[in-house]
């Protein structure tokens, strides 16, 4: 989850994008469907968050591989998105999605394509995020007719927090660093404890809301307590 300054993006969907017939059937298979140009001040580069080695092996040869080596570089753009505070990316809310319904499954094997047609996650997808979280050691998979995946420990130990840390590493970056590493001089000089505050406040939900509780349809009382304050549901 990033904390993201104001951006400004301009998408281009990759059909219209004048690539080669390869280079699309390659972003088509990684599913990218757009490519992104973050504006900050008066620098264009392509949005970092699409430039994963099979995207920019994709890209090359084509006019967005330098833009997209360029946004390799430079740490603003990469990983945002929609102009938010705070970002939950889609690969997050796909990665918890699944987690609770494996969570809700108990003790059963449940296959991939289950998952993507009860919770509307596209399949190819859905089996990258699931492969994050096997690596991560927070669920186990197994071929064959009988296969499928389960978590690899009992739900109520796994927390938001671990899947969100799974996927997209650690709760609450800035400019791609956590906060206790960021600096800030002159009159913006106790920036870095307001990010160190947004983060702790992450952290006292996500890391106390487990996936028993949310396949149950139940939250912690501090955090049932936040969803009654009428301005919490306010977009602003």
């Amino acid at each position: 989850m990033e904390i993201a300054p104001d951006l400004q993006f301009k998408h281009h969907d990759v059909s219209e994008a004048r690539l080669p017939a390869e280079a699309l059937a390659k972003l088509e298979g990684v599913l990218v469907q757009e490519l992104e140009i973050c504006a900050d001040l008066e620098h264009y580069v392509y949005n970092a968050e699409h430039t994963a080695p099979a995207v920019a092996e994709a890209l090359r040869g084509t006019h967005w591989f330098e833009l997209a080596e360029l946004a390799l570089r430079t740490p603003v753009c990469s990983g945002l998105r929609d102009n938010t505070a705070v970002r939950v990316s889609a690969k997050v809310d796909y990665a918890v999605r699944a987690a609770i319904e494996l969570a809700a499954a108990g003790d059963g094997h449940v296959k991939g394509e289950q998952i993507a047609e009860a919770q509307s996650i596209p399949l190819k997808f859905l089996e990258n995020i699931l492969g994050e979280l096997r690596q991560a050691g927070l669920i186990r998979s197994q071929r064959g007719a009988e296969g499928g995946y389960w978590l690899a420990r009992s739900p109520e130990e796994i927390t938001l927090a671990e899947i969100i840390r799974a996927v997209e590493g650690p709760i609450a970056n800035v400019r791609g660093e956590g906060p206790q590493d960021v600096s800030y001089s002159g009159s913006a000089n106790r920036l870095q404890e307001v990010w160190i505050a947004v983060r702790a406040n992450l952290r006292s939900v996500l890391e106390h809301v487990t996936l028993a509780e949310l396949a149950r349809g139940e939250l912690p009382r501090t955090v049932e307590e936040l969803t009654q304050h009428p301005d919490a549901w306010e977009a602003r």
